[in-house]
């Protein structure tokens, strides 16, 4: 729930493992592609990609923008 609800607010949200992340470590995050990139340590984590439509409702600003960007749920 917490997921959605942060997605639907145009919060965007990742899960990773941060054992190889520091505090002040430089961080470059690619959602579509499932990439954190710490520019600090010159290494590239893996993460699960969001679904393009998930992207298409952060970059409209969350889902109430997107609905009345699109007037409606566009796919």
């Amino acid at each position: 729930i917490f997921f959605r609800n942060a997605i639907n607010t145009g919060l965007p949200v990742i899960e990773c493992d941060t054992d190889k992340i520091d505090k002040g470590d430089k961080l470059r995050v690619d959602m579509a592609k499932g990439k954190i990139i710490n520019e600090t340590k010159n290494l590239t984590l893996d993460v699960n990609p969001l679904p393009s439509v998930m992207i298409e409702i952060l970059n409209d600003g969350g889902l109430a923008k997107h609905f009345k960007k699109n007037k409606g749920f566009k796919i």
